[in-house]
Formats: structure tokens, sequence, C-alpha cells
């Protein structure tokens, strides 16, 4: 497995089993304009690997960004938390394969295994990932609050 860092939580993590993208942001300035990368950075679309995921942890604009997602194809496979906002604006974007994400609940994809770990943050429904593939495991903690 391997992880690259494309900007602030933005991860891609390249997997026997697939690609996965987590909370894309991939355009700056981001949060609607009032955060830029730093150091600077351009993400360069053509030159990500096919994915077969997204991850979006939680609702804060700085983990789900609709310029972001508005570029990514609509087909693939979205995990996020249950949360309303955030499943009515993958709705919007037109995504059609969006699925819950339960924490300790196992989901599989083509040979991925993802698990969702809990926050104890109250103020809003988010998640971090494990994810394990034939060489290792990853946790993916987000801005999670552990307990």
């Amino acid at each position: 497995m391997r992880a690259t860092l494309i900007g602030h939580a933005c991860w891609l993590l390249e997997t026997t089993a697939g690609n996965i993208l987590t909370d894309p942001v991939l355009f700056d300035p981001f949060e609607e304009g009032t955060v830029t990368s730093c150091p600077r950075r351009l993400v360069q679309l053509e030159r990500l690997p096919p994915l077969q995921a997204l991850f979006l942890s939680h609702r804060h604009l700085d983990h789900w960004d609709f310029p972001s997602l508005a570029v990514l194809d609509r087909h693939l496979t979205v995990f996020c938390p249950p949360e309303p906002l955030l499943l009515y604006g993958l709705r919007r974007l037109g995504f059609d394969d969006v699925r819950w994400l339960e924490p300790f609940v196992l989901h599989t994809l083509d040979g991925l295994r993802l698990i969702p770990t809990p926050s104890r943050n109250r103020q809003v429904l988010e998640c971090g990932l494990v994810v394990q593939d034939a060489t290792g495991t990853l946790l993916n903690q987000v801005d999670t609050f552990l307990a």
C-alpha cells in the first residue's frame, strides 16, 4: 500500500485492490476561498491513477469540497458517515453509489477491507478509516477524537 498526501486531509491510497481518494480537496483556495495550501500545490487531475472509491470523513468544508467532488467520476463508490447534509450534497452532485459508514462495520471493495472508526466529537458526525490490503494496514484518523 502506498499513501501520498495530496494536500490538507486529502490522501491518495494506492492499494493492491484499487485506489481511494480521501477527503478530496483538489484546488486552492478551498473552504469557500478562505484557505490556501502551504506550501502551494497544483493537483494535476490527469495524473491521478484510476480511482475505485472516495472516502469523506465528515461535512466540514476542508474535507467535503464541492468543487473537487464536481470534477470526479460520479460512478465512484463513496464511503461516508450517514450525515444528512453529506448525503444530500452527494445526491445533488449525482453520485450513485454512496455507502454509509457505521463504526466498526466492515466494508469490502474488491478485496480491500475498510473499517470505519468512531469519533467522540459530539459536534459533528465523523469517522476515521482503517484501510487494509494484502500488503498492510493504514489508519486515517482524520479529525476524529479518540477515547
